[in-house]
């Protein structure tokens, strides 16, 4: 019982950093899949380099593992 409740009570580490690269990433992606098929789902992240885009990506792609985004 005490080990579900500490379970329960410990802070889970967010699975998405909250930065401003982020959340603009974020943004671009689900705007991105609100397209159809037909439409094309292609997007295009630039920067310089250091800012995190490819960490960002990444880290998405595991917190969405169970989503198939190429299907």
């Amino acid at each position: 019982m005490n080990s579900a409740t500490r379970k329960e009570e410990r802070i889970k580490p967010k699975p998405f950093i909250e930065t401003e690269i982020a959340r603009r990433i974020a943004t671009l992606i689900v705007q991105t899949e609100a397209f159809s098929k037909e439409e094309g789902r292609i997007a295009l992240i630039i920067g310089d380099s250091g800012h995190g885009k490819s960490v960002c990506l990444k880290q998405y792609a595991e917190s969405n593992s169970e989503l198939s985004h190429f299907s």
